[in-house]
């Protein structure tokens, strides 16, 4: 049924080419041909020379205005073809006809221009012909499909004897690649069939291969063997055929696997699958150099390609079967692909693929030496690694013959170069050494060690020659590796060496490579880089077996450690003298304190003695050879390098004095070297910076000084302000009056101020006596005012009288005062210390900024101050506040008097009155609440009167309404809950209210008046239910009279 299935497909496909072919005769209205002919009958029927039965001559074109036609020959310019391009134009339209005289009455469209033609309008159906090929297309694939699952399908089928299935699955792909030839050939227009049908049947072979083995041979090696021989046939027809570059590669992989059954129809070993593979690759690269015809050129990139590709997929491969292969069957493999890689670099012409194939014999000829001195002596290490080493060597003599004198260039040779000191100064000597690797037993005789000794040696040897064949210091690096590793381990398992031998040899190859340095007069980079890094690793090493020596001997510290640092800073200092690298120093100098530090400890010092002896050498030495080198000469790096040096390593052993426990003497006058340093580098480096590290270095030592003489920590903060404040401070002084005022100048009065505010802080904030906290604080009050002094700055001066009214807070405290009474003094020192002193300076420089500041700060403190003492329940207390305020508001009254601001006066009154009203509720605590009330009333009437004579109504007014409330709202609730006397007081007053609005004119007074007696004498008519009835008829009927008046009067307007 599948073939049937395929059948019916090829007859519907060749029925879709038919019809596609037959398609052509159907006009197309977007060709050019029509689109030519569509614009001469234009022109025809312009002229009269056509006429068209069906439609009327005189409406041959529709109308189009001017505008339109410009909008579409815009919109077509951008899609227009020339016709030259398309079809030769006619000579009709290039002629120039005479116009007839017969009337037209539609204007008709003129042509466009001559070789131009309009484009045809976008459609979204496809055109017939893409929709052929479509069709074609997917009953190709239709097809395709169907074939590949009636093969599958038939193969699986059994039904038949098997030989007739594997017949019949054979003679299917046969005739489709027979058939896909012969379409090809005869019937050009189904080509895409033609390659379905060859492509099916070439993937169709596997399958053939599958089924003649399930169901004939049963002997995989051969159906593979039969089914790749008949594959790389039919391949290579089909590549030549359809001329198909995927299809030769197809064809050289079946060629590839035909060989690869080779080995397993004689059921070889596996290494011979491997050079099978390694022969075929030679032979695809003879065969890639042969000439061959030009129908073959298809091959030659496949061919090349799978060259480059069997043999290092071989070789690999090889090297992963380490469980399968032995050592003469790797020993094949290798020579196999040493070989190829031989003949290839002797045969071809391309350079690289040269390089690249000589770069692997070689290393393929270090590998082959060493599996074939296995294979030979029976895993015998010393013989594989002296053969190794011998061809590594060989190696190394080749490159050498080749590489330019003087010069690095990237090549092989280089590679190989560096590849054999490698292999011959450390894979050889480690090949040796295996077996003692794997014995655990450490006191074995070692018999590797002579051959090793003979492999360094000649390598050592070859890379003295060589750094002098080619002049090149870096091939003294295997050299140097090699006295440096494996030599000395080689001839320990020789002749035991001590570690004071092994540290003896470093430090003497340090000290005859910097001799041999000196010979060199222009170091350049290569030599540079060989000689300090040699002496850096020959260092490392020393210390190494240094710390062995002390772990083994359990030394804590050996004459080999200040040996060693010694030897360092000797390095160091040699760098310095001989490079003339001055930043070294810093280096230099390190060592020498840590060799130093050393020898204290080995001097059995304790830590405030090493600290002390390390401190005095250190600032001693460094401000000498500082001076020194300044003093030879004016501008030293070198001395500036040491004043770096004083300072880094000074800060670093400040840190050792501060964290180290010691006696605190002791550490005092282990701070007095880092006061050396500071001073130095202040003095000589024309940095502000500096200044600040002095003076902070300097109040350390005062701190240190102060911990000494057992002070107290208040006491400490209180002397640590007070001593650099004053201290400093008059250094400032000093220099401004010897005329040196410079911005160093300017750091000493700014570190004394900083470290008062600091100190001082610190002293408020302690919980100790408050003497001390004052004295401390008084500091930074000081140093405060002193800023303002300096600086100028307003914002300043208010901190100050903030630091000043703490301070008095403190003094209060420390005389025992209680919190009321020392809200009390608060108050009055502002009133009358910051008012004062305001004055004072307004009388002396006049009013400003600062006069403005101490009288805020003296309102500020004496109200808040006063009113929170007035809270006190203490009649004394209260008394003194209430004075105070008393006192603010005649402040208040002044400055109103003369800024000509009334607002001062009010907040003065009011200040002033709630300090008499605090005093009379503590002095007469029964007083009525109407006293208080009536007080705040004459307040108001005051306040008013001042408004109104100053001519501000809208503040008067506002006086006004808040004295009347003040006088209805208390007086009504007294009236309302006391009743009695308060009814008629209350009627009294608002009598006298509407009294004093008729003599003043005030109808808001009167008004208020009238309805207060109003209120009142309704209030004691209460009991007359009758007449107030009446009285509310009478306002009802008024309020309706008054209603009816006011609409009378509207109608009365709307008639006028």
């Amino acid at each position: 049924m599948g073939f049937l299935f395929f059948v019916a497909a090829i007859i519907l496909a060749i029925l879709l080419s038919q019809k596609s072919s037959q398609a052509k005769s159907v006009v197309d209205p977007t060709s050019a041909s029509y689109r030519q002919g569509y614009w001469d009958g234009v022109r025809a029927a312009e002229q009269g020379a056509a006429h068209s039965p069906e439609v009327s001559s005189v409406a041959v074109l529709p109308v189009m205005s001017e505008s339109t036609e410009k909008i579409a020959v815009v919109g077509e310019s951008d899609n227009s073809t020339p016709i030259d391009e398309l079809a030769p134009v006619t000579s009709f339209r290039d002629k120039s006809v005479p116009v007839k005289d017969h009337a037209v009455p539609a204007p008709v469209q003129p042509p466009p221009l001559v070789g131009y033609v309009a484009p045809p309008p976008h459609s979204s159906t496809p055109s017939p012909q893409s929709s052929s090929h479509i069709t074609i297309n997917i009953a190709l694939y239709v097809a395709v499909l169907l074939l590949v699952s009636g093969i599958i399908l038939l193969a699986q089928t059994f039904a038949f004897e098997s030989w007739l299935r594997m017949a019949l699955v054979w003679l299917l792909i046969i005739v489709s690649y027979i058939a896909g030839f012969m379409l090809q050939k005869h019937i050009p227009m189904i080509r895409p069939a033609t390659l379905a049908l060859v492509g099916t049947a070439l993937a169709s072979i596997p399958v053939a291969g599958v089924t003649m083995y399930a169901l004939v041979l049963h002997d995989a090696a051969l159906c593979w063997f039969i089914t790749s021989f008949i594959g790389v046939v039919m391949y290579v027809l089909a590549a030549i055929t359809f001329k198909n570059q995927f299809l030769s590669y197809i064809s050289i992989l079946s060629l590839f696997t035909a060989s690869m059954s080779l080995p397993a129809m004689v059921d070889a070993q596996l290494a011979w699958y491997y050079v099978i593979m390694i022969a075929f690759g030679g032979a695809m690269t003879l065969l890639s150099c042969v000439k061959v015809p030009s129908a073959l050129k298809l091959f030659a990139q496949p061919m090349y390609t799978s060259s480059l590709v069997a043999v290092p997929l071989a070789l690999l491969a090889a090297t992963t079967s380490v469980a399968v292969l032995s050592v003469s069957e790797y020993t094949v493999v290798f020579v196999a692909g040493l070989l190829y890689y031989t003949a290839q670099a002797l045969t071809t012409s391309n350079k690289s693929v040269r390089n690249y194939a000589e770069f692997s014999a070689r290393l393929l000829t270090l590998v082959a030496t060493g599996t074939a001195a296995a294979w030979a002596s029976d895993t015998s290490y010393i013989a594989i690694s002296l053969s190794v080493a011998f061809v590594a060597l060989l190696n190394i003599i080749a490159s050498l013959h080749y590489l330019p004198v003087g010069t690095v260039r990237a090549s092989i040779h280089e590679a190989m170069l560096w590849i054999g000191f490698f292999t011959a100064a450390l894979v050889a000597p480690f090949l040796a050494s295996i077996p003692s690797l794997l014995k655990s037993d450490a006191a074995l005789a070692h018999p590797e060690a002579m051959p090793q000794l003979v492999e360094l040696a000649l390598a050592m040897m070859l890379s003295l020659f060589t750094a002098a064949r080619l002049r090149r210091y870096g091939l003294l690096w295997p050299a140097l590796y090699i006295i440096t590793v494996p030599l000395l381990i080689v001839v320990n398992n020789i002749v035991h060496i001590s570690y004071d031998t092994y540290i003896t040899i470093y430090m003497a190859c340090i000290v005859l490579i910097l001799a041999l340095r000196l010979l060199v007069r222009r170091l350049t980079l290569s030599a540079g880089t060989l000689v300090y890094a040699s002496v850096s690793i020959w260092l490392l090493f020393a210390v190494f077996y240094i710390a062995m020596y002390a772990f083994t001997l359990g030394h804590d510290v050996s004459w080999w450690h200040i040996s060693w640092w010694t030897l360092l800073a000797v390095v160091f200092y040699y760098v310095v003298v001989v490079e003339k690298l001055r930043w070294v120093v810093l280096c230099a100098h390190g060592a020498t304190l840590a060799a130093g530090w050393l020898l204290c400890a080995k001097c059995s010092f304790n830590a405030a003695q090493t600290v002390v002896t390390l401190g005095v050498g250190h600032s001693a030495t460094t401000i000498a050879l500082a001076e020194y080198f300044r003093w030879r000469n004016r501008i030293s790096r070198t001395a500036a390098m040491y004043r770096y040096a004083a300072v880094g390593y000074g800060a670093a052993i400040g840190l050792a004095v501060l964290i180290t426990s010691m006696a605190n003497e002791w550490r005092m006058l282990a701070w007095l070297p880092i006061v050396a340093i500071g001073m130095h580098a202040a003095y000589r480096q024309k940095a502000i910076v500096m200044m600040y590290a002095l003076h902070t270095v300097l109040v350390v030592q005062i701190l240190l000084a102060s911990i000494a003489c057992n002070l107290s920590y208040v006491e400490i903060c209180a002397l640590a302000a007070w001593l650099p404040f004053v201290g400093f401070g008059a250094v400032s002084v000093l220099m401004r009056a010897a005329n040196r005022a410079t911005a160093k100048t300017k750091t000493w009065w700014r570190s004394g101020v900083a470290c008062a505010l600091t100190f001082g802080s610190f002293a408020l904030l302690s919980n100790q006596t408050y003497l001390m906290r004052s004295a401390g604080w008084l500091a930074a009050v000081a140093a405060m005012y002193m800023l303002v002094y300096v600086v100028r700055h307003v914002t300043l001066l208010y901190a100050g009288n903030v630091m000043s009214v703490i301070l008095v807070a403190l003094l209060c405290a420390w005389c025992g005062v209680s919190f009321s009474g020392a809200l009390v003094a608060i108050a009055a020192f502002g009133l009358i210390g910051f008012y004062g002193v305001g004055w004072l300076y307004r009388l002396w420089r006049g009013a400003g900024r600062v006069w403005n500041a101490m009288l805020v700060s003296s309102l500020t403190v004496a109200c808040s101050a006063g009113l929170l003492a007035s809270l006190s329940s203490d009649v004394a207390i209260v008394a003194g506040a209430a004075v105070i305020l008393v006192g603010a508001g005649a402040v208040f009254s002044v400055q109103s008097y003369e800024m000509k601001r009334l607002e001062f006066a009010e907040c003065g009154v009011v200040i002033a009155m709630l300090g008499a009203q605090r005093l009379l509720c503590i002095a007469f605590p029964d007083t009525h609440a109407l006293v208080y009330t009536h007080l705040w009333v004459l307040v108001a009437a005051a306040l008013y009167a001042g408004y109104h004579i100053c001519k501000r109504p809208i503040e008067s007014i506002c006086h006004l309404v808040i004295l009347l409330c003040l006088v209805t709202i208390p007086g009504l609730a007294a009236a309302f809950i006391d009743g009695g006397w308060y009814q008629l007081l209350f009627l009294v007053e608002h009598t006298a209210v509407v009294i004093v609005g008729v003599v003043t004119a005030r109808k808001l007074t009167s008004i208020w008046g009238a309805v207060g007696v109003t209120v009142a004498i309704l209030y004691m008519l209460r009991e007359f239910q009758a007449l107030l009835n009446i009285m509310i008829g009478l306002l009802v009927l008024a309020a309706v009279v008054f209603a009816i008046v006011r609409a009378n009067r509207k109608n009365v307007r709307i008639r006028k």
